[in-house]
């Protein structure tokens, strides 16, 4: 939607005026025209759809950022991911945030304190907080907000922040209604007990605010049911708050006047408006939005990057596609046969005619993002060469040579792999074709794919994982790593207390060399000491060929340069962003014609009516 047009009015022979009806009325009607004509040339911006926004006007007051869709579910207990997720952070705050640089910082929390032990963390909510209704904030919602996440019948996916709570496995399983994980010391203190110490702990602080006088009526013990259908109408203490919501065309947001920091958040106006896919670039270079967040659309990035007045910001996203390597069957438990694949992968090949540069081939578990990277031992990681003939060498040293029907074959078994894939992944469609030319073409290898939605999938590897250890030997999977909770995501997916249904340990990986590291790394508190064990983690992890890492993509956030101090990375959004970003007023040039660009009507227009309204009192003069 164009947020630069006129207003146009439209008159037709025998709409609202009728030969014979009395002249005033017609000179009334036609002094609203000229008023709705002369406020249209006036300097502001109006909407072709002639929805009401209540838009103020201002040129520096309103954003608007293009998203592709949104359920208008705004629910901070159940929002989806994506556009919905942007207005529940925009409405609500959280206890604590990360900045742009990583660092903890308070948001409704003026400081913490934690306990020696690391196990009690006690949080001093800013005084004078208040929701946008203007009800005050007070531990009793934080607590509310953390029993929701932790009820039996709470199917959410936020219960994340509440596992490591002291109590959570008795209450989640309904055992009791005591909660002493998380409660009030007064109404502005409120402390967390933990089950175990550690640095990670204050992740677990991060929940959204939720005011128990506005939900707690469609919530009790084991019933989260009618809490589930309060969707739309979002009430928190954070910057702004929803003003109005058309389905399928835009969510629109305001300053939230009750804010406590009048010195932050100056854009006080945001139009969440809903474009094509095919036509967001467009949308974006003609201005009408001015940010469109999370572009990983590789030509669109390149049209953006090509164009004057545009500007971007680049990171890497938190997400990392790999294979798991099945250890417990078939011939991936083989060291040799691992090895050979890896050094089977022409991954530079994808990274170019894929990605097309635009990412890059991860050497370790712990994410592009993650502090840990920069570390020399990390860095000095390398993936396997893309060498064919070493990769037949490893075999054959293995004991897996030629058949007489040309496939690799051990003992009288036949190398075969079992690949899944999902459908839902476009790069399938690119990986495909290099199973068939690298690993079964030139290795000999009996390929045998099966695709399928993330759902069942999921089922195989996780749900029913032990029933299904014997179904498959490689899979194609798309990650999302926490940059801050390395050794979490370690942990999960390789540590062997973690084997089994229901576990995250999918390849079913053993290793107790690894194990111990990961220990060491949770219980030390020395950063230096943690970090060499990361090193020694990765280390392993490569030297064994325990996985393969594949990709990790590059994300951009392409906004017009009217958006001023406007900085995000992979984890501080555009929602974050804005706490300190402007609108400098200055917009591109959209039509060609050196950036004096028509707002509303022209003055011509209105003059022309002018002129009719004078003619007209002449001609009623002389009757």
């Amino acid at each position: 939607m164009n947020k630069n047009h006129s207003r146009v009015i439209i008159c037709r022979e025998g709409y609202g005026m009728k030969q014979g009806r009395d002249q005033k009325k017609l000179i009334g009607i036609l002094g609203i025209c000229l008023m709705i004509l002369i406020s249209g040339a006036l300097p502001g911006k109006g909407f072709s759809s002639g929805l009401s926004y209540g838009y103020s006007g201002e040129e520096d007051s309103l954003l608007t950022v293009g998203i592709e869709s949104s359920t208008g579910n705004f629910n901070p207990f159940y929002y989806p991911q994506g556009a919905d997720g942007d207005v529940v952070d925009l409405v609500f705050q959280r206890l604590v945030r990360r900045d742009f640089e990583g660092n903890w910082t308070g948001d409704a929390a003026e400081e913490w304190e934690i306990s020696e032990d690391g196990k009690i963390i006690t949080v001093t909510l800013r005084e004078g907080l208040t929701f946008s209704d203007g009800e005050a904030v007070t531990a009793e919602d934080v607590v509310f907000s953390y029993r929701v996440i932790s009820d039996p019948s709470y199917a959410g996916g936020h219960n994340t922040y509440a596992r490591k709570l002291e109590g959570y496995q008795s209450y989640r399983e309904g055992d009791t209604e005591d909660f002493p994980g998380v409660r009030a010391i007064d109404d502005g203190t409120v402390e967390f007990r933990f089950q175990q110490g550690g640095g990670e702990n204050l992740e677990s602080v991060g929940f959204y605010i939720v005011p128990k006088h506005e939900y707690q009526e469609f919530y009790r013990y084991n019933d989260t049911a009618r809490l589930r259908e309060k969707r739309s109408e979002p009430l928190g203490s954070g910057p702004y708050t929803l003003e109005n919501l058309i389905m399928g065309e835009y969510v629109y947001l305001t300053g939230n006047p009750h804010y406590y920091n009048e010195e932050t958040y100056a854009i006080e106006e945001i139009i969440m408006q809903l474009i094509e896919e095919n036509t967001e670039i467009d949308d974006l270079t003609q201005g009408n939005v001015d940010l469109i967040n999370g572009q990983s659309e590789i030509r669109n990035i390149k049209i953006a990057k090509g164009e004057d007045g545009i500007a971007h910001n680049k990171y890497y996203n938190d997400s990392q596609g790999l294979y798991f390597f099945n250890h417990e069957n078939g011939a991936t438990q083989d060291p040799a046969v691992r090895k050979a694949l890896r050094h089977a992968m022409d991954l530079e090949e994808l990274m170019e005619h894929h990605f097309e540069g635009y990412g890059t081939v991860p050497a370790h578990f712990f994410g592009e993002n993650a502090d840990i990277a920069d570390e020399e031992g990390i860095q000095s990681l390398k993936n396997p060469s893309y060498d064919l003939e070493k990769a037949k060498e490893i075999l054959a040293e293995g004991g897996w040579h030629l058949n007489d029907d040309g496939y690799r074959e051990k003992d009288g078994e036949v190398l075969t792999l079992r690949i899944i894939g999902s459908t839902h992944s476009d790069i399938i469609e690119t990986l495909s074709p290099l199973w068939d030319r690298d690993w079964a073409n030139a290795l000999g290898i009996e390929i045998d794919n099966a695709y399928g939605g993330m759902n069942a999938i999921m089922e195989d590897l996780i749900y029913d994982a032990d029933a299904n250890v014997d179904v498959w030997n490689v899979v194609f999977l798309e990650l999302s790593l926490d940059p801050f909770a390395p050794l979490g995501a370690v942990e999960g997916y390789f540590h062997s207390s973690n084997i089994g249904t229901n576990r995250g340990n999918i390849s079913r990986y053993q290793n107790e060399a690894l194990d111990e590291l990961i220990e060491k790394a949770r219980e030390t508190e020395d950063l230096e000491e943690e970090k060499a064990y990361y090193v020694e983690i990765a280390e392993i992890l490569q030297e064994e060929d325990a996985y393969a890492p594949v990709y990790t993509p590059e994300y951009y956030d392409l906004y017009t340069e009217k958006l001023t101090d406007f900085k995000t990375n992979s984890h501080f959004t555009w929602t974050r962003a804005l706490e300190t970003a402007r609108l400098s007023g200055e917009d591109i040039n959209r039509d060609g014609n050196g950036g004096e660009e028509e707002e509303g009507v022209p003055w011509r227009t209105a003059s022309y009516g002018v002129i009719a309204l004078f003619l007209l009192f002449k001609w009623k003069n002389r009757r």
